[in-house]
């Protein structure tokens, strides 16, 4: 099924700015099958490996991975070939390779992670001239927010 699929057609939905939505650095190379890939070597001494669409098996189950772009009302190419990705899970060819115990433990841990995500949201912002941001608490979570602290946007 996968082979049917216009070369061409997975180029058009990938994302170009490698800083977006990709599956980054891959350090398991040997242990999935390529279906997109990226290799970054632009003012680097190390080549990066980014994948666009992969798959592997996992345990007894299989797993497909896509980064391209499928959603937006206007993308019809982009939902057809989730369709088709998904047809091949259900019945193309199992992958030739699969993620060893030690890659399935790693991505848990990373999926298991507590993070705050910083970038997205708004901060408030004071300047602190006099140094009394320490005695006064600011740092407390019970600290009032008055119209001198100002809104930031970082990232």
């Amino acid at each position: 099924m996968l082979d049917t699929i216009p070369r061409q057609l997975l180029i058009e939905l990938q994302h170009f700015d490698l800083a977006g939505p990709v599956v980054p650095d891959i350090n398991y190379l040997e242990q999935i099958d390529p279906i997109l890939m990226l290799w970054h070597n632009h003012d680097i001494r190390r080549v990066k490996t980014h994948s666009l669409v992969f798959e592997t098996c996992v345990g007894k189950g299989r797993l497909l991975v896509s980064a391209l772009q499928h959603t937006a009302r206007t993308n019809s190419a982009g939902r057809w070939l989730l369709h088709a990705f998904v047809q091949h899970l259900d019945g193309g060819p199992n992958p030739t390779h699969s993620f060893s115990t030690t890659t399935v433990r790693r991505m848990r841990e990373k999926i298991d992670e507590k993070k705050i995500e910083l970038i997205r949201k708004t901060w408030r912002f004071k300047t602190d001239s006099k140094n009394a941001g320490l005695a006064n608490k600011w740092h407390l979570p019970s600290t009032e927010l008055d119209d001198s602290w100002k809104d930031i946007r970082i990232g």
